[in-house]
């Protein structure tokens, strides 16, 4: 079938290895910000269900990885969809998933969607992210963090401009490319770290 992607057998790499590793650690932090985002919605503590999230990426990772695919995660742009919609059942994503796997088959789908104006893919991008931006406003509000510190200015400061200012686009870097937000993920937490040395507080 024209619509079935393409597969690669698993071979160890060293160099692959070392390149990949370290967006897994991104994929947890950012598999731990969409928990608190949607905690956050829905006024639960999900917290409880963040190992078995995490080992669903995990599964997800592993599964993909053995077809030549990238490690796997929740995506931001759900839990945009979440956010305007109002609808947190699993079973709309489950439902959504299956029809995704299947559409995915049909190439006609795909340019189908390629017809569509850029102006509305842009809108939607827009309105999207904008909401994720706040989603993470609200959790700094939410954990009362205080910006008239240095260090949390830095940090946050920092790490929101590279990630919304790459987007989408993200940097490559030795030919791997490395999302906005992925990137300002580890950005905040090499920042947190290293101004985190010798503090007191």
């Amino acid at each position: 079938m024209d619509g079935l992607p393409r597969f690669q057998t698993p071979a160890f790499s060293w160099g692959a290895l070392v390149t990949i590793a370290p967006v897994f650690i991104v994929l947890v932090a950012e598999n731990k910000g969409h928990i608190a985002a949607i905690s956050s919605y829905i006024g639960r503590d999900l917290n409880p269900c963040l190992p078995s999230a995490s080992l669903g990426d995990t599964l997800a990772t592993l599964v993909s990885s053995f077809g030549g695919g990238t490690p796997q995660t929740t995506y931001a742009k759900n839990m945009g969809v979440m956010a305007m919609t109002r609808v947190f059942s699993t079973y709309n994503f489950i439902a959504a998933a299956l029809m995704a796997l299947l559409l995915g088959l049909s190439p006609k789908f795909g340019t189908f969607i390629e017809t569509f104006p850029n102006p509305v893919l842009g809108g939607i991008t827009l309105l999207i992210y904008g909401i994720i931006a706040l989603m993470g406003i609200r959790i700094w509000m939410d954990a009362k963090v205080d910006f008239t510190r240095p260090k949390n200015l830095a940090v946050a400061g920092t790490s929101l401009i590279v990630g919304t200012g790459l987007g989408t686009k993200g940097l490559t870097v030795v030919g791997l490319n490395i999302p906005g937000i992925a990137l300002g993920t580890v950005l905040a937490l090499a920042l947190n770290w290293v101004l985190s040395i010798g503090d007191q507080d």
